[in-house]
C-alpha cells in the first residue's frame, strides 16, 4: 500500500501523502505506525508520510469529509453542487485513494501491468478484496479473483450453501436472490441485476432469517450515521427507518408505511449533500424487490416468525453512549 501511494505521488508531485485509518481499530493503527516507522529509518526520499487517525463515523469516509477533517475542520461531507470538484488542503489539491487501490498500484509498479492483467477477465483484471459475513462458518477477508462465482466466493466463507439473499457491496449496496449466486464475481456480470462489487462488502442471509427485518436494522443504524446536515439525511433517512419499522413489527399502518417508504425513496434520491442517503435508497429499493415475498406477507399482517427472532445477520455497531454521537 505505501509502495503504492508514494508511486501515486510522484506522478502527480504530491509532498505530502496522509494515511487515515479509522481510530476504532488500534490493532491496525499500530500496523500502520510500525510499517511507517520502518519506512523512515529505511529512506527519507520521496513525499512525506504522516499517519492520522479519523473518527469512526460512516460518512466521515466520504472523501470531502476526509479531506475537510485533514484541514482541520469537522469530518462532514461537503456541498458539492459541480462536479468534478477539486478538494483541496489549504490552496492545495488533493488526491485520494483507497488502501486497496494503493497496494496494486504498488504491485503493478513491482512486477508490471501484464502480471495484473493476467488474472480475471479482461473487463474487471485483477484481483480484489471481499469481507464475507452474516450466516458463514468462518467471517474472513478474501483476495478474489474477479470474474469467480459468487458461489464460490461465499464457499470459502463456509457460507450457506443455499442462501435467501447476499448484501453485495455494504449497506450502501445492493441485495442480490439467493438463487442467482451463481453469477460471475465483477461488475460486467452483476450489473444486469442491478447490483455491483462496490466496497467488497458480502453479507449473507441465511432462508429462516427475515430480510426486511435486516434491512430495517440497517436503515435505522444508516440514518443515526447521518452527519445532519441535509433535509434528506436529517429527516428523510429516520423517516425511512420508521416506514420500514411500521412494515416489521407490522402495525395496522403497515400498507400505508409501504406506500409511503416508496414515494419517500423516490423524493430523497439525488438530493442529498453527498451519495451516503442514494446508497440507503439503492438498499432499500433492492430489498423491497429481493424480499417482496416477505414484505407482502408482513404488509398483510402475517409477519414471519424470524421478525421476532434476537438472531441477526447483519452487523449494526451498537452505540454504548450518546456522546458517540457527536461529530468531530
Amino acid at each position: 500500500m505505501l509502495d503504492g501511494a508514494e508511486i501515486l505521488a510522484s506522478i502527480v508531485g504530491a509532498s505530502r501523502i496522509a494515511v487515515a485509518v479509522a481510530r476504532d481499530n488500534p490493532v491496525v493503527v499500530n500496523h500502520v505506525k510500525r510499517a511507517l516507522h520502518e519506512r523512515e529509518r529505511r529512506s527519507k526520499r520521496g513525499a512525506e508520510l504522516e499517519l492520522h487517525t479519523p473518527p469512526w463515523r460512516y460518512v466521515a469516509g466520504e472523501e470531502s469529509a476526509l479531506v475537510h477533517w485533514l484541514d482541520d475542520n469537522e469530518s462532514l461531507p461537503q456541498y458539492r453542487p459541480r462536479r468534478p470538484h477539486v478538494l483541496k488542503i489549504g490552496h492545495d489539491p488533493v488526491m485520494l485513494d483507497n488502501a486497496e487501490t494503493c497496494a496494486n498500484v504498488g504491485l503493478i509498479g513491482r512486477y508490471g501491468a501484464q502480471w495484473f492483467r493476467g488474472l480475471g477477465p479482461s473487463t474487471s483484471p485483477g484481483t480484489q478484496l471481499a469481507s464475507v459475513t452474516g450466516a458463514v462458518a468462518r467471517p474472513t477477508v478474501l483476495e478474489v479473483v474477479l470474474g469467480t462465482p459468487l458461489r464460490q466466493v461465499l464457499a470459502a466463507a463456509g457460507a450457506d450453501t443455499n442462501p435467501q439473499a447476499v448484501l453485495l457491496g455494504g449497506y450502501g449496496g445492493s441485495w442480490l436472490s439467493g438463487d442467482e449466486i451463481d453469477v460471475a464475481y465483477d461488475n460486467a456480470s452483476l450489473a444486469p441485476r442491478g447490483v455491483s462489487v462496490g466496497a467488497g462488502v458480502l453479507v449473507v442471509v441465511p432462508r429462516e432469517a427475515c430480510g426486511i427485518l435486516e434491512t430495517q436494522r440497517v436503515v435505522r443504524w444508516m440514518a443515526n450515521e447521518s452527519a445532519r446536515q441535509c433535509g434528506p439525511c436529517a429527516f428523510g433517512l429516520p423517516a425511512l427507518a420508521d416506514d420500514l419499522t411500521q412494515i416489521v413489527q407490522p402495525t395496522r399502518d403497515a400498507p400505508s408505511a409501504l406506500r409511503r417508504l416508496v414515494e419517500r425513496a423516490n423524493v430523497i434520491e439525488g438530493r442529498g449533500a453527498c451519495h451516503h442517503p442514494d446508497g440507503v435508497v439503492r438498499f432499500v429499493r433492492s430489498a423491497l424487490n429481493v424480499f417482496r415475498h416477505d414484505v407482502d406477507e408482513h404488509v398483510r399482517g402475517n409477519p414471519c416468525a424470524a421478525s421476532r427472532t434476537r438472531q441477526h445477520f447483519t452487523n449494526v455497531p451498537t452505540l454504548e453512549r450518546e456522546e458517540e454521537l457527536i461529530w468531530e
